[in-house]
């Protein structure tokens, strides 16, 4: 018998999780409004610089392929991304960054060092 392999395009792979995705953002939005205001600023200004959700995108894919149906992989989802985040910052403070996707990285916007 022969085996027949599927290959799926980016926009379908994403399609898979999109519903979920949209959840993990609204997470993300919820977790950072409830921080102290310098990091509900800072946590909207990068929210608002967009990515790729790349890495809840691979989170949700995982937990559905091994059948997990709760919603813990959004909130799970959500932590993967503020974390990774929390290093692009890292970075960017690090190596003294001025730009980050286009635009002025948060620590050339309100002077991290």
């Amino acid at each position: 018998m022969e085996a027949v392999i599927a290959v799926l395009t980016v926009r379908e792979i994403f399609d898979l999780v999109r519903d979920d995705l949209a959840l993990v953002e609204r997470e993300i939005a919820a977790q950072t409004g409830e921080a102290i205001e310098p990091i509900a600023e800072i946590g909207g200004y990068l929210r608002e610089g967009g990515g790729k959700r790349l890495r809840p995108a691979l989170l949700l894919l995982a937990a559905g392929a091994c059948g997990y149906q709760g919603s813990g992989a959004v909130s799970l989802g959500a932590v993967v991304e503020m974390i990774h985040s929390a290093t692009l910052v890292h970075d960017d403070v690090i190596d003294g960054a001025n730009t980050r996707r286009g635009r002025p990285s948060a620590n050339a916007r309100w002077a991290i060092t």
